[in-house]
């Protein structure tokens, strides 16, 4: 079957549709640019974990592998984002082990900032405490204090023998460019309980997404 084309002519494309068509190529090439350079110069990079520090927040290796899950979760790490502001309690950030004393490897850990320089961080099973007083924002704290859904409080392991205070009691007082972080999986996280507190330079970048697997993609919380 012949189709008559003649009969139907095509329409003429406005000026206007002509335009907004140039700036929608325009701006996917470029956004297609940004993602790539994005990805060479490092800026936003994909990182899993291997423990269950992080658990139920992020799954990683073992403990897919113990429940026979699809895959741990890959992550997606901003590393730009602390050249233009500050790190914030609540942020999941990637640190650099290297100079961390009780570690002595250099290597990637995943934790949660949970105090701030010259902020005094003190435990009182299960709450954290800032300055005295119960951190419940962002809400996330409030969750895993009240041991709601797979979480479960946070907890004082093993002996404080900090010099510089016991997080049992008066508590530990950062200084000027140091940061207290945890693993949302309390019992079974090496964190600043441990090392003590980590030092701005050591923060790579902050850990904004779960990109895979498919059942478990979206914002970190």
């Amino acid at each position: 079957m012949v189709i008559d084309s003649f009969r139907y002519p095509v329409k003429r494309i406005s000026g206007k549709k002509w335009f907004k068509f140039i700036l929608l190529s325009i701006g996917i090439v470029l956004l297609e640019a940004v993602v790539v350079v994005t990805f060479n110069l490092n800026v936003i990079s994909p990182i899993n974990m291997p423990t269950t520090s992080m658990s139920p927040t992020i799954i990683g290796s073992n403990e897919a592998k113990s429940k026979h899950l699809e895959s741990q979760d890959w992550l997606l790490v901003n590393r730009f984002i602390y050249r233009i502001q500050e790190p914030k309690r609540g942020d999941i950030v990637v640190l650099r082990t290297k100079g961390i004393e009780k570690i002595g490897k250099d290597m990637l850990a995943i934790k949660r900032i949970v105090a701030l320089p010259g902020e005094t961080i003190s435990i009182q099973p299960p709450y954290l405490y800032i300055n005295g007083k119960r951190v419940d924002e962002p809400k996330i704290f409030q969750k895993i204090s009240d041991s709601e859904g797979a979480y479960k409080g946070y907890t004082l392991m093993g002996r404080d023998n900090n010099p510089r205070g016991n997080l049992a009691y008066e508590g530990i007082t950062l200084y000027k460019d140091e940061y207290f972080v945890l693993g949302d999986n309390s019992p079974h996280s090496l964190d600043s309980r441990m090392f003590g507190p980590i030092r701005r330079e050591s923060i790579v970048g902050k850990v904004f997404c779960i990109f895979y697997p498919a059942n478990r993609k979206g914002w970190i919380e």
